[in-house]
């Protein structure tokens, strides 16, 4: 991971706001399994960071290795704020995942219904 991976993971929008100033083509970093600063924040809820991100121009629509976007993963974890932002800037409701799984299949599946709400 990226020293911008972590600070997006664990949620340092100053520190992402400083990568970001020093590379703004960072944004859309893979590492190996195919994963963004993006998806990072968005697994983890980290609403500023994600904004942040994609206020630099990350695209909410990549793709991790196995076909989870950064929606996927807001969604499977009921962050509703980060869910609500993705969708603003873009981010496609219909992505299937590698086993066939829409973000709105994994808020159903997780009962999150603020987030099901939205979708």
């Amino acid at each position: 991971q990226t020293p911008l991976h972590l600070a997006a993971y664990f949620n340092f929008p100053w520190l992402v706001e400083l990568y970001i100033s020093q590379d703004e083509f960072s944004v859309d970093v893979v590492r190996e399994m195919n994963d963004t600063p993006l998806i990072w924040a968005s697994e983890m809820g980290s609403i500023e960071c994600v904004k942040k991100l994609l206020d630099a121009g990350a695209n909410p629509n990549k793709l991790e290795y196995d076909n989870w976007s950064a929606l996927h993963w807001a969604a499977r974890n009921g962050h509703l704020d980060v869910t609500t932002l993705l969708l603003d800037y873009g981010a496609r409701l219909g992505q299937r995942d590698s086993g066939g799984h829409t973000p709105l299949d994994w808020a159903f599946d997780r009962e999150h219904r603020d987030v099901l709400g939205v979708l």
